[in-house]
């Protein structure tokens, strides 16, 4: 990061990160450790865990 330029390291890491779990979540069940019924179950959870990273995020930056 540059000097000055005020923007967070962690800026850019959000996507990956989520890209990351979706991938842990689908291997782990599709070697039999989750029930086939988590990720329909729980992914409505991780749109809300995104919509409220990114408010916090747009909140953060404003300041």
């Amino acid at each position: 990061m540059k000097e000055g330029c005020g923007r967070p390291r962690y800026r850019g890491l959000l996507a990956p990160l989520i890209l990351i779990l979706l991938g842990g979540v689908f291997l782990l069940q599709h070697a039999g450790l989750l029930p086939q019924a988590f990720a329909r179950q729980w992914w409505p959870l991780l749109l809300v865990v995104i919509g409220v990273a990114m408010l916090l995020r747009r909140s953060a930056l404003r300041r």
